[in-house]
């Protein structure tokens, strides 16, 4: 999306383009941001994982709320990012964006 957005940026002159660009230029920005941290965390996780089973830690049932609330951050981002998928698609097809 951050590529079709540049195609379409070009396109205009600095003075022309529209308001609306910048936003999803930001959004762009912040879903990178929280994707990073998020595999950074998810990393983590993993890394306790492995560490819980070198040391047989009987540490499973903090493991599996660890999980659980992964499996919702990730299921958030997930949805957050399908609709800015969406309201980028409407952008392209010139439809009006408020930001």
């Amino acid at each position: 999306m951050k590529d079709e957005l540049g195609v379409i940026v070009a396109r205009h002159t600095p003075r022309d383009v529209p308001a609306s660009a910048e936003h999803f230029q930001n959004q762009f920005i912040l879903q990178r941001d929280v994707l990073d941290i998020m595999r950074h965390d998810f990393k983590q996780y993993e890394n306790k994982i492995e560490e819980a089973q070198r040391n047989n830690s009987p540490d499973q049932d903090n493991l599996v709320h660890i999980r659980d609330a992964y499996k919702v951050r990730l299921s958030d981002y997930d949805k957050l990012y399908n609709e800015l998928k969406s309201e980028f698609e409407s952008f392209k097809k010139g439809e009006t964006i408020t930001a």
